[in-house]
């Protein structure tokens, strides 16, 4: 999985790629000869689902929760016949 790293200022791979061997021969065109790469073991989970899960655990149940960039998660009260919204 690739993180995310600005290559003459502009964006090459999106975070939580996965690389192949396209992608390898890019990097190299592109003078990167070396990246930082995670591999995730059996059991664990990325960091997008990882956000998620600890942003429904502290809301609750009462929260509706989104995906934002960067490994963040948004929160907003979950509309429900007793609330009216």
């Amino acid at each position: 999985m690739l993180h995310d790293f600005p290559v003459r200022r502009r964006k090459l791979l999106a975070k939580g790629h996965v690389l192949n061997q396209e992608d390898v021969r890019l990097l190299e065109t592109e003078g990167l000869g070396q990246v930082w790469v995670t591999e995730l073991e059996a059991g664990e989970i990325g960091e997008d689902d990882a956000v998620c899960q600890a942003a429904a655990e502290m809301g609750c149940g009462c929260l509706e929760i989104r995906l934002a960039a960067g490994g963040r998660a948004t929160s907003s009260p979950q509309k429900t016949a007793a609330y009216g919204g």
